[in-house]
């Protein structure tokens, strides 16, 4: 708080000294917090969350709910790990085990997406079509406003469905659900699986390739009413995250362009509509 309180020292504006206890009320209120937070960092388990949460958070409420949810968390984190431990005894639990812990790292970015869906079509290439022959995500979108290239840090890919992840589990195994879990969030390359500069216009058009003919042949297994939310994620280079992207993206779609390669297949409007992805893919994964 030190730099709000020089700023108004420095400026002595009328009712800067009502402002000055004010800043002292707020000082007063954030002390028990701090002590808090010292431990958060220093278990480093929920360092990275709790630092996150307090970059996405405005306001002096805010920040000091973050903290004391992340407190919460990690009780709740501690009597995991006692329970982890019983399992792990039994040795037969805990490849499972592990992998369900490594699937955590997959937490999606919170938040409402930076682009607004216009229209959005899933294609997939014939497989003996030359070239590449991976499915594709078309998108268009809007932003607020355009962007320079020296704000865009890194992309990664997510799902953020749950109910699309527990049929994976069902239909492939848990084990293989924890694996794809936690290969994500997934970085993308600028120019093999998207072009960055497509993100900077105010409207853009965005196409997304990704997976090869054997993730292909296990998405049409699933249920054709299972979605799921597919979400690019950006870093920003000072550290902030943000949501740009969220299509929900139904198997049944899937399932048709697979009937129809080569053929784009539209997204029906409402499940562009902000807002929709949970009805069309149920809880979001948080």
């Amino acid at each position: 708080r030190s730099r709000h309180t020089w700023e108004l020292l420095s400026g002595r504006t009328d009712g800067f000294r009502c402002r000055l206890w004010q800043e002292f009320g707020e000082f007063l209120l954030d002390l028990p917090f701090l002590p808090l937070l010292l431990m958060l960092l220093l278990t480093l388990w929920r360092a990275d969350f709790v630092l996150r949460d307090l970059r996405m958070t405005d306001g002096n409420w805010w920040r000091r709910k973050a903290v004391a949810l992340n407190v919460v968390w990690l009780l709740r984190d501690i009597l995991g790990l006692l329970v982890a431990i019983v399992v792990a005894s039994s040795l037969y639990r805990l490849p499972p085990l592990l992998l369900d812990i490594w699937a955590q790292r997959a937490r999606p970015v919170r938040g409402e997406p930076r682009f607004r869906l216009v229209r959005a079509a899933v294609m997939l290439p014939s497989l003996d079509a030359e070239g590449d022959r991976r499915p594709v995500l078309c998108i268009q979108a809007k932003q607020p406003e355009a962007r320079q290239l020296g704000d865009i840090g890194t992309l990664h890919l997510n799902v953020a469905s749950k109910l699309f992840w527990d049929e994976v589990a069902h239909v492939f195994g848990g084990m293989l659900a924890s694996l794809g879990r936690g290969l994500l969030p997934y970085e993308l390359t600028d120019g093999k699986q998207m072009s960055f500069e497509d993100t900077l216009p105010q409207s853009t058009s965005v196409e997304l390739r990704i997976g090869g003919r054997e993730m292909r042949a296990r998405l049409l297994q699933l249920r054709p009413d299972v979605a799921a939310c597919v979400q690019i994620e950006h870093r920003c280079p000072n550290g902030a995250e943000e949501v740009l992207f969220r299509v929900p993206l139904q198997m049944a779609l899937l399932q048709e362009a697979a009937q129809r390669p080569g053929h784009p297949v539209e997204l029906p409007g409402e499940m562009l509509v902000p807002g929709a992805e949970e009805g069309v893919c149920g809880q979001l994964i948080t």
